[in-house]
């Protein structure tokens, strides 16, 4: 597996968030998921870690993230001391 061949996919019937490649399938001909790494638990211990970094950093109990997206979508993140 080359890392160039990897693509960050959320998956589409779950909340898992995996790097992987797809192949197709000979008998099926449809195309399944090979070399799937699952990443879901770091991704949220990271992003609760980076948090608690920024409240620290900044001397607050609550601090928000916000990522607009050339789509228009809008992703707010809300972190507080609890």
């Amino acid at each position: 597996m080359k890392l160039d061949e990897l693509v960050l996919h959320p998956s589409p019937v779950s909340e898992s968030i995996f790097l992987g490649t797809m192949k197709k399938d000979i008998k099926s001909g449809f195309y399944k998921w090979v070399n799937k790494i699952d990443f879901t638990e770091q991704f949220w211990s990271c992003l609760a870690e980076f948090g608690r970094n920024k409240l620290t950093q900044n001397e607050t109990d609550k601090i928000t993230f916000i990522e607009e997206f050339k789509s228009g979508l809008k992703l707010e993140i809300k972190v507080t001391k609890g």
